[in-house]
Parts: structure tokens; C-alpha cells; sequence
């Protein structure tokens, strides 16, 4: 079914003013991420500003260091994504994706202070983030190549 072009156009670049709204308006308030809510506050904002399907790129190292999914735990970045996945799930942690493109930015690139991790450590690392997307229920998960290695913004903490 299609839908006359002008009107589609027009929600479009409505729904690009709300969502554009919404995310100038955040800002970090911790020096912690918690990227899993990063992803299901994003997917209910989309869903409530869009009747189509959307997008979100989260921009971040995916190194989160808060419960349940902490990644300074010794050993987390060499688990396999599936049991992640298992765990988060046994524990109802999961973000609600249903629907949406998610396109994961920087995951596994650092910036000073931090360390680089490893090819393997990175590579493990956007295979994990990629299966919670995808049994979050994302309809599309796809993974940023460009590395993103420049300082936060000295705004936030």
C-alpha cells in the first residue's frame, strides 16, 4: 500500500522535528553509560514520534560499565554474545527494538583515558551489542565501520 508522497513527506519531516527535539534536549548527566537503556528509551521515543518504523544509531564506545551488562567485570568482553543475550533476558533487561533499524556507532573504539581494546576484544564486542539488538527485536542491525576515537564533548561529564 502506498500513500500519496507530499503527505508521507510531510510526517517524515515532522517526525524528524520531534525526534530531533527529544535528542537535542538529552544530555548526559553521569559519567557512567548504561547503553541498554540508551536503546530502549531511543526505541520508545521512535515508536511514539513515528507509525512507520525508525531508526537509531547509538554513538558509543559500548563499553557499558553500570549492572547488569558491565564490561570492566573480568572476562565479559570474551563471552559469547548468546549467553549475553540469555542472561540479560533471564533477568528482563532486554531493550524493546521491535521494529526498528538500529545502525551501532563507535561500538568498540576508544578514547582517552581508556584503553584500546584488542581486534578480538572489538570484534566480540559489536558481535554482542549486534545480538541484543537483533533479539530485541530490530528488524535491521547494522555496524558503523568508522572508527570513533575523539574526546567526549567537554560539556557532559
Amino acid at each position: 500500500m502506498h500513500g500519496d508522497p507530499q503527505l508521507i513527506s510531510f510526517e517524515t519531516e515532522n517526525d524528524l522535528n520531534i525526534i530531533s527535539g527529544k535528542v537535542s534536549a538529552v544530555r548526559a548527566t553521569s559519567p557512567h553509560i548504561n547503553l541498554l537503556n540508551v536503546l530502549d528509551i531511543a526505541g520508545a521515543a521512535v515508536r511514539e514520534a513515528s507509525s512507520r518504523c525508525g531508526a537509531i544509531y547509538p554513538e558509543d564506545s559500548g563499553l557499558q560499565d553500570v549492572s547488569p551488562l558491565n564490561f570492566a567485570v573480568n572476562g565479559l568482553l570474551a563471552a559469547y554474545p548468546s549467553n549475553v543475550v540469555s542472561f540479560l533476558k533471564h533477568e528482563g533487561e532486554m531493550p524493546d527494538l521491535k521494529g526498528i533499524k538500529v545502525v551501532l556507532v563507535g561500538i568498540g573504539y576508544t578514547a582517552p583515558p581508556q584503553h584500546a581494546l584488542t581486534i578480538a576484544q572489538r570484534h566480540n564486542l559489536v558481535a554482542i551489542w549486534s545480538a541484543i539488538a537483533w533479539a530485541s527485536g530490530a528488524t535491521v542491525v547494522e555496524v558503523d565501520p568508522d572508527p570513533r576515537t575523539g574526546p567526549a564533548p567537554s560539556s557532559v561529564p
